[in-house]
């Protein structure tokens, strides 16, 4: 409750029975707030008012209150729950263990963003799509001043939007990994660009439907094995 909520309610439990006028001298609570608080206070079912001219007032039974506010109350969680779904039903359709999902291209950007400054020695990033690669090239950029940096490319049109020396690798098996699908756990789908991070964590970007999304994880068991594997064949383009 607020302070002239608070101040009638246990004045009206203190004296029994008063009118808003009484309430008013004993609170000294000014005489415009008065019938508003106890309005208030009505509404949410502390207080009962009964008579006509004048009305009186007194506070409810506690425990009838206490029930009467529960329900109010898990009426409001239900109401927050309903919500929180709704937030993560349109920006994490769907959950991978350990994955966490970006579905907008501010979240997407941002996160990659953050998790490229978060990164302490090392980058391993793996592209497929030059225009992905035009646009994190920024940041990529700005990443290998401070660590080394492995842009591995598919092709050399993709190089051609390589912001930093760039490398292509001579095994025919890890270029045919760079092109293999991606499970989301519902449908297959060719991703756009990845980041090994740390040779820990990792995010990729993927398109379907023309939508961009993005999958990440703290924790990526495989990570350290992909990047050995693809630093033991790759070859400089630029």
């Amino acid at each position: 409750m607020r302070e002239y909520s608070a101040k009638v309610y246990t004045t009206l439990f203190s004296v029994g029975i008063a009118k808003a006028t009484e309430l008013h001298e004993l609170t000294d609570i000014p005489r415009g707030r008065i019938y508003e608080t106890l309005d208030d206070l009505s509404k949410q079912g502390f207080v009962t008012e009964f008579g006509t001219n004048p009305v009186y007032y007194r506070a409810d039974d506690a425990e009838r209150t206490y029930l009467r506010v529960l329900s109010l109350e898990m009426q409001r969680l239900d109401k927050l729950r309903t919500c929180l779904l709704d937030i993560q039903n349109l920006h994490r359709p769907y959950e991978v263990s350990g994955i966490t999902e970006f579905h907008t291209p501010k979240a997407i950007s941002t996160q990659v963003e953050l998790k490229l400054k978060r990164i302490k020695s090392e980058l391993l990033v793996v592209c497929n799509d030059k225009g992905t690669l035009h646009k994190y090239a920024d940041i990529i950029a700005e990443t290998a001043k401070r660590i080394p940096v492995y842009l591995v490319v598919l092709n050399d049109d993709i190089a051609q939007a390589a912001p930093i020396k760039c490398y292509m690798t001579t095994d025919t098996l890890q270029r045919n990994l760079m092109q293999v699908s991606f499970f989301t756990g519902k449908e297959t789908l060719p991703f756009l660009i990845y980041f090994y991070c740390d040779r820990s964590s990792t995010m990729g970007i993927l398109r379907s439907n023309n939508e961009e999304f993005a999958f990440s994880t703290e924790s990526d068991v495989y990570a350290e094995f992909v990047v050995k594997n693809f630093l033991k064949t790759i070859k400089p383009v630029k």
